[in-house]
C-alpha cells in the first residue's frame, strides 16, 4: 500500500510535466531512435512489445534532456563575457537568444547524446535472459547500463533520473493496475 503511494505521489508532477510541454521525443534524431532501440534489444533485453515501447520513450526523453542541455550549455559558455554578468536581464536573454539560434539553424550540439549509434550498443552482461526472466538486481544493472549507455555519468542527477524513470515506465506498463 505505501508503495502504491509513493508511486502515485511521485508520477503526478510527471504527468504534469508531460502534459504542459511538448514531448521531447520530437528532439531525437533518427540516429539517437536506432541506437534507443538498440539499447532496449541488447542491453536491457527488452522484444518489442508494451515495454519495449516505455523503454524506448523513456530513454528518448533522457536523450532529449541530454541535447537540451548541452544547448543550454553552449549558450551560458558562449554568454559568459565579461561585460555580461550572470543574473542579470541582459545575461538572461543572451542564454534563451543563443539557445533558440541553435535550435531553429537545427545544429546540434556536440554531447554525447549526437554521438549514439546503434553499431556501437553491446549487451552489458553475458546473461542470455531476457529482461523478465532475470532478477531484481540483473535488472537494476541493466537500467543503469542502458542510461549509461546515453553518455550520463553515473552519480549525477541525469543519471538517476534515466535510471528511475526508465524503471518506472517499464514498471507502469508492466503493472497497469497499479
Amino acid at each position: 500500500m505505501l508503495r502504491k503511494l509513493l508511486f502515485s505521489a511521485a508520477l503526478v508532477p510527471v504527468l504534469a510535466a508531460c502534459a504542459s510541454f511538448p514531448s521531447a521525443a520530437q528532439e531525437v534524431t533518427p540516429q539517437q531512435t536506432a541506437a534507443i532501440e538498440a539499447t532496449c534489444t541488447k542491453v536491457m533485453r527488452l522484444r518489442p512489445g508494451a515495454e519495449f515501447e516505455a523503454c524506448v520513450s523513456s530513454l528518448s526523453d533522457s536523450v532529449a534532456s541530454l541535447v537540451s542541455a548541452d544547448y543550454a550549455n553552449n549558450a551560458y559558455h558562449a554568454c559568459a563575457q565579461p561585460a555580461l554578468k550572470r543574473e542579470t536581464p541582459e545575461f538572461s536573454r543572451c542564454v534563451l537568444d543563443r539557445e533558440n539560434a541553435q535550435k531553429d539553424a537545427g545544429s546540434l550540439p556536440a554531447g554525447a547524446a549526437v554521438k549514439l549509434s546503434a553499431a556501437l550498443i553491446t549487451p552489458a552482461d553475458s546473461n542470455p535472459e531476457d529482461y523478465f526472466e532475470s532478477s531484481f538486481k540483473m535488472r537494476h544493472r541493466r537500467e543503469q547500463y542502458a542510461c549509461g549507455q546515453l553518455g550520463l555519468e553515473p552519480d549525477t542527477g541525469a543519471f538517476i533520473s534515466c535510471v528511475t524513470n526508465l524503471d518506472m515506465e517499464i514498471f507502469v506498463v508492466d503493472h497497469p493496475n497499479g
